[in-house]
């Protein structure tokens, strides 16, 4: 079955931490669930979000039970500059193999103690019907979520 995709503009959002690109990106892809919000998708609660460092990486939750649920994977993987991941979740909240948009997360340096993160998700359109109304939960939780990593970098410097 083909899903009806539609035009949705990317979501983009941008904030600016007092660290280093190389730390920014490290605490943004080894520490997810520490900034992460939510239950996640699985059927309970994550322990654990864990992006696998290298291009095709898993990208996935682990609950306390050591069960895994899949979000999506790593694209491209270019530290400390870019990551490309490819979102496989759908309008339901529920990983979906077929479907993917991509999340694409930028570092640029604006001196050696202070990064730009650039988050852009884009390809929403592929989300279907819901899409529009996922796309708007979505800039709002992505905003939530920079806000939230950034109170993590602020808890890891010095």
């Amino acid at each position: 079955m083909n899903v009806k995709t539609i035009d949705l503009a990317p979501i983009r959002q941008s904030t600016i931490v007092s660290t280093s690109r190389e730390k920014a990106f490290d605490l943004f892809t080894g520490r997810m669930s520490e900034w992460w919000f939510g239950q996640g998708i699985g059927p309970t609660p994550f322990e654990q979000i864990i992006l696998e460092g290298r291009r095709g990486g898993r990208w996935f939750e682990r609950a306390p039970d050591g069960t895994e649920t899949d979000w999506g994977e790593v694209v491209a993987w270019e530290r400390p500059a870019r990551l490309l991941l490819a979102w496989r979740i759908n309008g339901e909240w529920k990983f979906d193999p077929k479907l993917e948009t991509a999340l694409e997360i930028t570092f640029e340096e604006i001196d050696a103690n202070s990064t730009r993160l650039v988050l852009e998700h884009r390809d929403l359109g592929r989300l279907g019907e819901s899409g529009r109304k996922t796309a708007e939960a979505m800039n709002s939780g992505w905003a939530s979520l920079l806000e939230r990593f950034a109170a993590l970098v602020r808890r890891h410097q010095g």
